[in-house]
């Protein structure tokens, strides 16, 4: 059994700047993915960037994504009617963000080829 939350390594002793958290749909199933966090190297510290869902919201196919920060390094608000974080189209969405594990399938099929 291993845990659903994996702590992401210290970013000191990694040496990349960016870092994919895959999100399985659910517990029970946990080969399919319905979200990708984007993790950056802010202040010594771990912060959420973007958030890409494999899911359909309203006119939002899936591989949409979200810019989950403003300029100035402070989150922004996703979840809820005052919502005001940038959407993303998900044939605006880079390449990598798209990825996840092999053996594990996006919660919707993402409308553009992505590698593998």
């Amino acid at each position: 059994n291993q845990p659903l939350l994996k702590p992401l390594p210290p970013p000191a002793v990694t040496k990349t700047a960016y870092h994919v958290a895959c999100v399985a749909t659910a517990p029970d199933d946990p080969m399919t993915i319905r979200q990708n966090l984007i993790f950056c190297c802010l202040d010594g510290r771990w912060a959420l960037l973007v958030s890409v869902d494999f899911a359909q919201h309203g006119m939002a196919a899936s591989g949409h994504w979200h810019l989950n920060r403003n300029a100035q390094g402070d989150m922004l608000e996703h979840w809820g009617v005052r919502g005001t974080v940038f959407h993303g189209s998900e044939t605006a969405c880079p390449m990598w963000w798209l990825m996840i594990p092999e053996g594990c399938q996006h919660e919707l099929e993402v409308a553009r080829e992505v590698p593998a």
